[in-house]
């Protein structure tokens, strides 16, 4: 039985063969003819839509939400243990990301607290991920601790990446009333630098 042919009737005919190697080059010609159609039916939609839309100027305007460039997921624990959300500090404020062995964020503090008037309508906030023990000791030796206006804080290493992203210490950020993001410095900076853009 093996070796026993059909009929002719049976057989595929050459235009049956033929078909089947032109099989797959009509599907792929069908296909794109249909994504061209497509493209040229969106389009016409998209041009019929936008005649029909009022001009710009008579489209009414929506009240945009005030820009709060302060990080929103940053929880800051301060040394009496109280909790804020950086996006909800009031005011201008100043963030410094430091971190208390660092040698650059000493010098910082120490440029930071001898022009401290320059700073009295900001609200400090030295942020780090140090122990609030590590965080008080260094407003205690930087002679920061005490002042009305100057803050120390812990928050999650995981905050500040998430909010500032991968950035060296100290770095610091100058916020105007309602969080706009006034100036960003990365590094130790001069406090010429800094006091410019208050």
């Amino acid at each position: 039985m093996a070796g026993r042919k059909l009929p002719r009737q049976f057989n595929e005919s050459p235009f049956t063969n033929r078909m089947k190697k032109l099989r797959w080059p009509l599907v792929l010609v069908l296909f794109a003819v249909i994504a061209a159609l497509g493209v040229v039916f969106y389009r016409r939609s998209d041009q019929a839509d936008r005649s029909l839309a009022p001009p710009e100027a008579a489209k009414p305007s929506l009240p945009t939400a005030a820009r709060n460039d302060l990080p929103g997921g940053m929880l800051l624990t301060k040394l009496d243990g109280s909790r804020v959300l950086a996006r909800d500090l009031p005011g201008k404020t100043v963030l410094v990301l430091f971190l208390p062995d660092c040698d650059h964020c000493q010098r910082q503090a120490v440029q930071i607290r001898e022009h401290l008037a320059s700073f009295q309508a900001y609200a400090l906030y030295f942020v780090s991920s140090a122990p609030l023990a590590q965080l008080g000791q260094f407003a205690t030796t930087y002679r920061l601790a005490g002042h009305a206006n100057v803050w120390f804080a812990y928050t999650d290493p995981a905050n500040i990446i998430s909010g500032f992203g991968y950035i060296p210490t100290p770095s610091l950020y100058v916020y105007a009333e309602g969080g706009r993001l006034v100036k960003a410095f990365q590094g130790e900076t001069p406090i010429g630098a800094i006091l410019q853009s208050l």
